[in-house]
């Protein structure tokens, strides 16, 4: 009898060690799952689209999103460039406008068709083109304000999205709206939320 006894107790302790490295296994592999899962990192994507803009879109396997950037940047690009030539142009009008040299005539070109240029008072024009170069110069900056906009936006998107690749929504989350219990006093039940986790 006792060795029956013995046999049994033996026989659990050795189950119970089995039953332990395997759970000390399944929680290594557990843990060797989700660190070979867990490899995006939003860091990384935010420093390639500061390096290159769209490259963390990529890095992010978001790949439609590269057209828009780019497309997004050469409109931006165009704008600045079309703003800072028509810049420049009055800037030169005027300047030849101011020179007294009556061989520098670029003002004609610049100014609107169909208004005569008095050449015994040219300085009628100046306000003009004065305010022409301030609107110019204004609509530039904005434009130059909204392409660094544009560049930090790629770089948030790359971020944002990188978050949410290795966003878990297993059913090891849960958020209800249970009934947790009764009011003593007024006998009704009470409604509550409650977050759960499995491990």
């Amino acid at each position: 009898m006792q060795k029956g006894i013995l046999f049994v107790i033996l026989g659990l302790l050795a189950f119970q060690s089995v039953a332990q490295t395997k759970a000390a296994e399944s929680d290594s592999l557990k843990s060797v799952q989700v660190d070979s899962i867990k490899q995006h990192f939003p860091n990384k994507a935010t420093m390639y689209s500061a390096v290159l803009p769209g490259l963390g879109q990529i890095y992010n396997r978001q790949y439609w999103k590269v057209p828009f950037i780019y497309g997004g940047f050469v409109g931006l690009a165009i704008t600045v460039e079309r703003y800072q030539k028509s810049y420049n142009n009055y800037r030169r009008a005027y300047y030849e406008l101011n020179d007294n040299n009556p061989n520098t005539t670029y003002y004609y070109e610049v100014l609107a068709e169909g208004s005569t240029v008095s050449e015994s008072n040219p300085s009628q024009y100046n306000k003009i083109l004065v305010d022409n170069i301030n609107v110019q110069s204004k609509k530039r900056d904005i434009f130059i304000i909204g392409t660094v906009g544009f560049y930090l936006l790629n770089m948030l998107d790359a971020n944002v999205n990188a978050h949410f690749i290795d966003f878990d929504i297993s059913e090891n989350l849960a958020f209800n709206f249970n009934y947790v219990g009764t009011d003593p006093f007024t006998n009704t039940p009470i409604m509550g939320v409650s977050l759960n986790y499995i491990f």
